[in-house]
């Protein structure tokens, strides 16, 4: 009966070591990733990230990542460059081989991702003119709002969900390539 206890007990700790031991490791390839594409998002499109973060249980279930920037955008490029980041940290993750084993579905997909794009004027005030002033991606879905300086309130302006915005895009670049030039003559 003893040895029964004793057996239990190493078999728990033992448990929870490995446990322990794989959140540390799924956690340090995150890390990487994230990293990674918070430094290229900043050198390639000046998007400072201000926060982060995640979720991991067993296996790496949430990537969650919010970026800020000096632009004025529309609804559709707002849209365009949410998708950009989406695409791309999605690729990152899933051509990623050292982390596949560590997260909660392969192929890694925009519901595990938490993305936040907030748009600031020069002087650093969040975006107030009635155009975008933050896009983010939740739970597969992509909401778009601006901002109210008086009342400091953001107003809902749309929501679409994830494979909508992509079709969307899809077709605004179809229509663009199937019109015809326009001829000097």
């Amino acid at each position: 009966m003893k040895f029964l206890k004793l057996f239990s007990l190493i078999m728990i700790l033992f448990s929870n070591s490995c446990h322990t031991s794989r959140v540390a490791i799924a956690s340090k390839y995150k890390q990487k990733i994230t990293s990674s594409f918070a430094n290229d998002m900043k050198n390639d499109h000046d998007y400072g990230m201000y926060a982060y973060g995640g979720l991991i249980r067993e296996n790496i279930e949430l990537f969650t990542m919010y970026f800020e920037t000096q632009k004025k955008v529309t609804l559709d490029e707002s849209r365009m460059l949410i998708l950009n980041c989406v695409e791309e940290l999605l690729n990152r993750i899933n051509s990623n081989e050292k982390i596949r084993p560590y997260l909660s579905v392969y192929p890694f997909t925009s519901d595990g991702l938490v993305l936040d794009l907030l748009f600031r004027d020069f002087y650093g005030n969040i975006i107030s003119d009635g155009q975008i002033s933050t896009v983010y991606l939740l739970n597969g879905k992509i909401f778009y709002e601006t901002y109210d300086q008086q009342t400091k309130r953001y107003i809902d302006v749309q929501e679409e969900s994830y494979q909508d915005a992509l079709k969307i895009v899809k077709e605004q670049k179809h229509q663009v390539q199937s019109t015809p030039a326009l001829s000097d003559g």
